[in-house]
């Protein structure tokens, strides 16, 4: 077993990952929310962003979001581990 501490992450890693996976969730579950809100009655106040469009467009919002809010935990994770001297982890080499 090996120890080590986590003291500082990329932000633009972090950035782009959180924004490609962001995206992709945020797609599924607003392209979900479109074709809910395409069948519903427009009485019940579902025409959310017309249909499909507003669903895809939700999920590109909601990716871009996920980002910036993570890249700024990143950023804020960074500042405190110079202080607090890091996360310690503990990893075991696994071979297969």
């Amino acid at each position: 077993m090996y120890n080590f501490k986590l003291k500082k992450i990329s932000v633009g890693s972090v950035f782009k990952f959180s924004l490609i996976a962001g995206i992709l969730l945020g797609f599924i579950i607003g392209l979900f929310m479109g074709i809910v809100a395409t069948f519903a009655p427009q009485e019940s106040g579902m025409a959310f962003g017309g249909g499909m469009m507003g669903g895809i467009l939700l999920g590109l919002l909601y990716g871009l979001l996920i980002a910036v809010v993570n890249a700024i935990y990143t950023f804020v994770f960074n500042f405190v581990a110079k202080f607090s001297g890091g996360i310690e982890m503990e990893v075991e080499n696994w071979e297969r």
